[in-house]
């Protein structure tokens, strides 16, 4: 079905300056539009081709996934500009790496992430909307008294009723 697409794709524009009457020198509104849909169609179907042969051909060969897959990296966690944590599997063992601007350094192999993994990441996960649904509402509330407390005080140095003279001084 792909295949049939293409040369339609690829006669549409022609479709289009055949449907004015006066080819591209001034033809109908409707043409134009046709033709630049069209025109938009076979760029899009060129691009769609492109994509499908580069995952079909070189699969595989983008960012080491052609290796055996004996080493994966679990999780990384950034601590600061240049310093990071990794949990790193290799050949079924996981180890905690250190890396930093001097280079990587190990700092524990690890038994099993089974305990690290089923607490830490269940817990992080449903405290960190609620703490900072607590910490908004806390900067929030900061922030409504604070415009308040401007309000007031801009309502108390106006005067009630307003001078006989416009405002002028």
């Amino acid at each position: 079905m792909r295949s049939a697409q293409l040369p339609f794709l690829l006669l549409v524009p022609s479709i289009a300056q055949a449907g004015s009457e006066k080819g591209m020198q001034g033809g109908s509104m409707a043409g134009a539009v046709l033709q630049m849909f069209a025109s938009l169609a076979v760029v899009i179907g060129i691009i769609y081709l492109l994509y499908y042969a580069s995952n079909r051909w070189f699969k595989g060969f983008a960012m080491g996934r052609g290796r055996s897959g004996l080493i994966r990296v679990v999780e990384t966690r950034h601590l600061a500009p240049k310093r990071s944590l990794l949990i790193v599997e290799v050949a079924g063992e996981y180890l905690l790496l250190g890396n930093c601007s001097e280079g990587m350094s190990l700092i524990k192999r690890l038994d099993s992430i089974d305990g690290l993994a089923g607490g830490n990441s269940d817990e992080a996960s449903h405290q960190t909307p609620e703490a900072f649904l607590r910490k908004f509402d806390g900067m929030l509330d900061r922030a409504l008294t604070g415009l308040q407390e401007v309000m007031e005080k801009e309502s108390s140095n106006k005067p009630a009723v307003p001078r006989g003279d416009g405002g002028r001084k």
